[in-house]
This record gives C-alpha cells, sequence and structure tokens, in this order.
C-alpha cells in the first residue's frame, strides 16, 4: 500500500533532520511562491545561523535529480555563515514544475534564483553550486553580476562547460514518456544505491548519516517528481549528448567578475576537469582544485580538502 503524501515528507523531514543534526546544524524550513518564467512555482529552502547578518548569505543549489542534504557534510566549514539551501521546483519537497523545452532552461534557472532572493529580501548572496546547481550558478554570474558575488563549484557544472557527457540513466530518463515512466516505476534502495554509484562513484559518501542517502531515496518516490525531473533531463540532453546550447561562450566566461572556485575530480562520470580546459582558463578569475581520486561530488569523497577550499574562497568578508 502506498504511503500518502502527507505521511511520506513526514519522514522525508524526520531522515533530513537527522542528517543535519548529525552535524549538530539547526535548519529552519519555509516556503515561498516565487514568480519565475514558467509561472508561480512553489520553492522549498532551509536556512542555517539565519542569525549570522556579518555577511552576505551563501545560496547552496543542488543538480538535477539530486538534492539539498547531500552537501550537508560541508556546512560545518561554513558555519559562521547565513545558509540557504534550496530544492529546485519539482525536487524535494518543492512544488511540481515540468520545464517546456531546452530553450527555457537558462532563463528559468535565473528567474528562480532572482525571484527567491526578492521574496527573502536579499540584495546578493554567494553560490556554491553542484553538477546543473555549478551550470545554474554560472548563469546567474552571467545574467546578474551585481547579486552574485562568488561562485563555488563542486563537480561538473551541467552542460555549462563544453565537453561533458551524460550517463546512461540520465539519457534513458531524458527519452520522451519513457524517462518519466522509468521514473514512476518506484525506485527501490538497491536501484536508488546503483544509481549513485553509477553517477557519484563507488564508495563516493559512504561514511555519511544514513539519513542523507534515506531522504534522497524518499524524495524521488514523491508523486510529482517523475514528469518534473524527466522534464529537466529533456531540457538538458538531446540523444546521448548534452545539448551544445546551454554551453557559455569563451567570451561568457571572460566577462564573469566573480572569483570562481571549481573543484572538480579527475574520475567525475560526467568528464574530467582537463576536457574543458579552454573553457577554465577562460574564466578571468579561478582556482581549480583538481581532484585526482573523486568523482562527481568531490567532496564525498575529499571532504576535508574540499571543505577547507570552500572556507577559503567563502571566507567571510565585510560588505
Amino acid at each position: 500500500m502506498k504511503r500518502s503524501t502527507e505521511e511520506l515528507d513526514r519522514q522525508i523531514r524526520e531522515h533530513e533532520l537527522t542528517a543535519y543534526h548529525h552535524y549538530e546544524l539547526e535548519p529552519v524550513e519555509d516556503t515561498l511562491l516565487v514568480d519565475t518564467t514558467v509561472g508561480e512555482r512553489t520553492v522549498r529552502f532551509m536556512e542555517i545561523g539565519a542569525d549570522n547578518h556579518d555577511d552576505i548569505p551563501l545560496l547552496v543549489l543542488h543538480g538535477v535529480g539530486s538534492w539539498s542534504v547531500l552537501i550537508v557534510e560541508m556546512l560545518p566549514y561554513l558555519r559562521n555563515r547565513r545558509i540557504i539551501l534550496m530544492d529546485w521546483p519539482g525536487h524535494g519537497l518543492s512544488g511540481p514544475c515540468e520545464i517546456p523545452g531546452a530553450s527555457w532552461l537558462r532563463d528559468f534557472s535565473v528567474s528562480v534564483i532572482a525571484g527567491i532572493l526578492d521574496e527573502i529580501g536579499i540584495p546578493s548572496v554567494d553560490v556554491l553550486g553542484h553538477s546543473l546547481g555549478g551550470m545554474f550558478s554560472l548563469y546567474a554570474a552571467n545574467a546578474l553580476p551585481d547579486r552574485i558575488r562568488r561562485v563555488a563549484l563542486v563537480g561538473a557544472p551541467g552542460a555549462a562547460l563544453p565537453g561533458a557527457k551524460p550517463i546512461m540513466p540520465m539519457i534513458v530518463m531524458a527519452m520522451p514518456v519513457v524517462g518519466s515512466r522509468v521514473l514512476s516505476a518506484g525506485v527501490s534502495e538497491e536501484t536508488f544505491n546503483r544509481f549513485n554509484v553509477e553517477a557519484l562513484g563507488e564508495g563516493a559518501g559512504a561514511h555519511l548519516p544514513p539519513g542523507v542517502v534515506t531522504t534522497g531515496r524518499l524524495m524521488s518516490t514523491r508523486p510529482a517528481y517523475p514528469t518534473s525531473v524527466s522534464s529537466y533531463f529533456r531540457a538538458l540532453i538531446r540523444g546521448k549528448d548534452l545539448r551544445s546550447e546551454h554551453a557559455l561562450t569563451p567570451a561568457q566566461l571572460g566577462a564573469l567578475r566573480q572569483p570562481v572556485l571549481i573543484c572538480w575530480g579527475d574520475k567525475d562520470s560526467f568528464g574530467a576537469p582537463m576536457a574543458t580546459a579552454s573553457s577554465i582558463v577562460a574564466l578571468r578569475d579561478h582556482r581549480l582544485l583538481r581532484l585526482p581520486y573523486a568523482g562527481h561530488a568531490p567532496w564525498l569523497d575529499e571532504p576535508e580538502l574540499v571543505g577547507h577550499a570552500l572556507a577559503e574562497h567563502l571566507r567571510p568578508q565585510s560588505r
């Protein structure tokens, strides 16, 4: 018998809080109605350190089909910051959202970021983005130069830099009709773990408290997840490749004035950093932390190296 949505969401919150509490973090949950390019969408976020007003906040952006609490191990390194962890529309405990097509993706992502800042009343932020969240971070830095101060990317940033390749499960989930049916079929714990191994790497995050992975698996069983997430994949992938129109040009990358930290593993399942070297060097102010043995979520393989790099790059500064 299927769980009711209310019961499922209660369990999600319970496991999520267990993961945050493991690191002695006390998040506060809130939900906002945000005006986006695809209409008003319900966006849920968790806020940590709301009383830390000495610096501008840090906005954390997860990847497609992923979930916010996956980054939890990095948050103690940023404990003196006001941190906002957002669930993309159609993900986590945000409301449903289908992307109409590939041409909508860039403006949509910027509208969500700008909308959440407007609704909370925040003039500017630093951003920390994983995977597609990294791609959206670069889009926002390009479109909102006065609202994005610094950028930190962990893992290959989606299709933002030419050279990245999607993995087979993503290609399947991007297929019209097939993708949503596959996601609707239900995800067992074994299947979910197998996908994570293919996407993130063997043994990635094995040391994390169980609440982190359980939260992600339960979120993938919410009713709106299949149609929402498959629409993101369709917008991102054509055939067996990432859509080239999503890549930022060298001129666009060179125009970014924000300092950019890139933490990228050589074993990243979407491509190693050297495959996009010409794009990386186009960034006028960047630092690349190349991790020879890390996968697509490098902090899960090298938590101390990535944690200290993030703390240094995102250290509080006076306004």
